[in-house]
């Protein structure tokens, strides 16, 4: 059983983004079928394929950070993200989260534990992106 609350947090976090990951590959899908469309069903060069990959995750992202603080995972694990500052997500503030989440993703989640000897509790991509995961 969990019972700290960081520990509730950071299974939420990683709940919401499992949830969000089942979504991209959605929206992934769609995006890479209308580019090979557009490429004449040629298989795109792999380098291209990863800039539109992370380009879509970015506005994806970035477009539910800035309108709500919440993706549909997010919605469903009640837990939202929120400046530091008070403003509303800028889409810097978004493309920082997002790239500190891939690393976090490439560190197998490891990058989280970091929340454990931050004063505040923050992550990495929290304080990079002057932004937090907040429980609603």
């Amino acid at each position: 059983m969990i019972n700290d609350t960081k520990e509730r947090l950071i299974f939420r976090r990683l709940i919401a983004g499992i949830y969000d990951f089942f979504l991209m590959l959605g929206v992934w899908f769609v995006i890479g079928s209308l580019f090979l469309i557009l490429n004449s069903r040629e298989i795109l060069h792999p380098y291209f394929g990863l800039l539109i990959t992370f380009l879509s995750a970015w506005l994806f992202f970035g477009y539910f950070w800035a309108r709500s603080g919440q993706t549909l995972g997010m919605s469903v694990w009640k837990i939202k993200l929120v400046p530091l500052d008070g403003d509303r997500i800028t889409k810097t503030a978004s493309f920082i989260r997002l790239l500190a989440n891939c690393l976090t993703l490439l560190s197998l989640g490891s990058l989280l534990l970091y929340s454990f000897i931050d004063k505040d509790g923050l992550t990495i991509a929290d304080r990079a992106s002057k932004t937090k995961i907040i429980k609603i």
